[in-house]
C-alpha cells in the first residue's frame, strides 16, 4: 500500500502554479479548426439535416449576407441622418427648442436598448424569420410616419419607431451571422457585413442631405419608405429560419472542409421556392419557459460582469463623443464665414471612405501582434492580445475631442474676427469618428473572445444597452452642459474620460487571464 502511494503522489501533487495556468489557458482557447495536417475542419460541428443553417448552399449564404449588408445599411442610416440635416430640422419646427430638435437625432439610444433586449429573447426563443419580419414591418411603418407627418409630434413618434424597429442592426446583427457560418469564414462574412453596411450607410446620408436641403425632410423618409419596403419583401421571400437545435447525438462526425463539401453535396437541400411559399410563422418554436429564464439568466449574468461594463463606459465615450459632435458640426459648416450650402454639409461623410482602409489595416495590424505574441506561449493566444491597439483609438479620439472643443469655442466666439479654414473641421471629425468605429471594434473583438461561446451574444448585449442608455444621457444633456461650461471644457471632458477609460486596458492586457477567471469561478 506504502508503495502505491509513493507511485501516485508524483501526479496528484502537481504544482499549484502549474495547475492554476492549466486552468487558465482553458479559458482563452479557441475551438480547433485545424487538424493535425493543417486542413481546416468545419467548426461547429454540422448535423444530418437540411434544415440547418450550416448545411445552407455557399450561394444561399452569400444571398442573405448580401440582404442583410442592405437592411442594416438602410437602418444604419435612418438613425444618422438627421445629424446633417438639424439646421434644416429647425428651420421646420422653429418653436421648438434646441434640445427638442437634438432629442429627434439622440432618442434612439434609449429605445434600441431595450428593444435589443426583448428582440434577443424573440429570437432566441421564439425564432429569427418571424421576429426580423416583425421589426421590419415596423421599421416601414414608421417611414411612412415620418414621410405623412407635418408635426414635431408625429416626426418624434417617428425616430421612436424607427429606434425599435432598427434595434437589429445593433448586437444581433451578429447573430444571423453566427447561425450559418464556420469559424473559419465567420470573419471574412462579418468583415463584408460591416464594410458594405456602412459604405451604403454613407451614401444614403450624402443622398438624404442632398434630398432634406432641396425638397425637404419628408422626402427623405419617402426614399427610406420605398427602400425598407424592399427590404421587407426581400426578407419575407429569401430569410430562412436560422434558429436550430443542434443536440450531441445528431452531430455529423468531425469533417475537414474538403470533406465536408462533397458530403454537402450528396446531403441535397430544400427547394427555394418551398421556402418562399412557407409561412413566416410556420417554424415558430413552441417556447418553454425554461428556455425562456435560461435567455433571462445568461442576460443577467452578462449584466454582473463588471469587464462587459468596462467595455459599455468604453464604447460609451467613444460614440457619446462623436454624437455630441454631430449636434454641433452642421451648424458650424453652415453658418459664416464657412457658409456652406445644406446639402453639401453631409458631404463630410466621405471622410468614411478614407478611414475604412485604415481600419482593415489596423485590423490586419492587430491579427499579426495576436500571431506573434501567440508564438512567444507556444501557440496560446489570449483575447488581452486584441487591446495592444487600443492605444489608437483612445488617441484619435482624444485628439479629436478635445480638438473639435478648441475649434467650436474659438469659431461660435463673436469677438474672433480671423477664423481657422474648414479643413480643421475635417481633421478633427475625421479623428473622431476613426476613434469611434476603431475603439466600437477594438472592444467588442475583445467582448466576444473573452466569454464562452454560448455568452457571447448576451455579452454583446448588454455591452449595446449599456452604450445606447448612457450616450443618451450624455448626448441629450450636451447642450446645457456646453451653455454652463463651454464646448473646450465640455468635449474636454470626453477628451478626458476616453483617456481615463481607455487607460484601464494596461492593468487589464496585464493581468486579463486572470481576472476572467477570477469572474468565472466567483460567478
Amino acid at each position: 500500500m506504502n508503495m502505491e502511494t509513493q507511485h501516485e503522489t508524483p501526479h496528484q501533487t502537481e504544482h499549484p502554479a502549474a495547475r492554476h495556468e492549466e486552468i487558465i489557458r482553458k479559458e482563452v482557447l479557441e475551438d480547433q479548426i485545424l487538424d493535425d495536417a493543417g486542413n481546416i475542419m468545419v467548426t461547429p460541428r454540422v448535423t444530418f439535416s437540411m434544415d440547418d443553417p450550416l448545411n445552407m448552399p455557399q450561394w444561399r449564404k452569400w444571398l442573405f449576407l448580401g440582404l442583410m449588408c442592405c437592411w442594416s445599411g438602410i437602418g444604419f442610416s435612418t438613425q444618422s441622418f438627421l445629424s446633417s440635416v438639424l439646421p434644416q430640422v429647425q428651420e421646420q419646427y422653429p418653436t421648438a427648442s434646441v434640445s427638442a430638435i437634438n432629442l429627434l437625432f439622440t432618442i434612439n439610444g434609449p429605445l434600441i436598448a431595450p428593444a435589443n433586449i426583448i428582440i434577443f429573447i424573440s429570437a432566441s426563443t421564439i425564432g429569427m424569420r418571424p421576429t426580423l419580419l416583425f421589426t421590419a414591418t415596423v421599421f416601414v411603418v414608421s417611414n411612412i410616419l415620418g414621410a405623412v407627418t407635418t408635426s414635431y409630434v408625429g416626426l418624434l413618434i417617428c425616430r421612436i419607431l424607427n429606434g425599435i424597429a432598427t434595434a437589429p442592426t445593433d448586437a444581433l446583427q451578429f447573430t444571423y451571422i453566427e447561425k450559418f457560418t464556420f469559424l473559419h469564414e465567420r470573419g471574412l462574412f462579418l468583415g463584408v457585413l460591416n464594410s458594405s453596411a456602412a459604405a451604403l450607410q454613407l451614401f444614403l446620408n450624402i443622398a438624404s442631405s442632398y434630398i432634406v436641403a432641396s425638397i425637404g425632410l419628408r422626402w427623405a423618409f419617402v426614399l427610406y419608405s420605398i427602400l425598407s419596403g424592399l427590404c421587407l419583401i426581400a426578407l419575407w421571400i429569401l430569410m430562412p429560419e436560422l434558429n436550430f437545435r443542434r443536440e450531441p447525438q445528431s452531430l455529423a462526425p468531425p469533417m475537414t472542409l474538403s470533406v465536408y463539401r462533397s458530403w454537402r453535396k450528396r446531403l441535397g437541400s430544400r427547394q427555394l421556392r418551398d421556402e418562399i411559399l412557407m409561412s413566416p410563422f410556420s417554424k415558430v418554436a413552441n417556447v418553454s419557459l425554461g428556455e425562456m429564464k435560461d435567455s433571462l439568466l445568461l442576460l443577467m449574468t452578462a449584466a454582473s460582469n463588471p469587464m462587459i461594463w468596462w467595455l459599455g463606459a468604453c464604447q460609451t465615450v467613444f460614440f457619446g463623443g462623436f454624437s455630441a459632435m454631430a449636434t454641433y458640426y452642421a451648424a458650424m459648416l453652415q453658418s459664416k464665414p464657412w457658409s456652406w450650402p445644406a446639402g453639401n454639409v453631409s458631404l463630410l461623410n466621405l471622410t468614411g471612405f478614407f478611414i475604412a482602409p485604415l481600419l482593415v489595416f489596423a485590423g490586419w495590424i492587430s491579427d499579426r501582434i495576436s500571431l506573434e505574441l501567440a508564438k512567444r506561449r507556444g501557440g496560446i493566444a489570449r483575447p488581452e492580445d486584441r487591446l495592444c491597439i487600443m492605444v489608437l483609438p483612445v488617441v484619435t479620439c482624444f485628439t479629436g475631442f478635445i480638438g473639435f472643443g478648441f475649434l467650436a469655442e474659438h469659431y461660435f466666439d463673436v469677438q474672433n474676427t480671423t477664423q481657422p479654414h474648414w479643413f480643421t473641421l475635417v481633421v478633427v471629425y475625421t479623428l473622431a469618428i476613426m476613434g469611434m468605429v476603431g475603439g466600437i471594434e477594438v472592444t467588442s473583438v475583445y467582448l466576444y473572445g473573452s466569454v464562452d461561446v454560448s455568452e457571447s451574444l448576451a455579452a454583446m448585449t448588454i455591452c449595446c444597452c449599456i452604450r445606447d442608455l448612457a450616450s443618451f444621457g450624455l448626448n441629450h444633456g450636451i447642450v446645457s452642459f456646453v451653455d454652463r461650461a463651454g464646448y473646450a471644457a465640455s468635449f474636454g471632458t470626453y477628451g478626458g474620460l476616453s483617456i481615463l477609460l481607455g487607460g484601464v486596458a494596461v492593468p487589464i492586457y496585464l493581468h486579463g487571464p486572470n481576472i476572467r477567471y477570477w469572474l468565472r469561478r466567483s460567478g
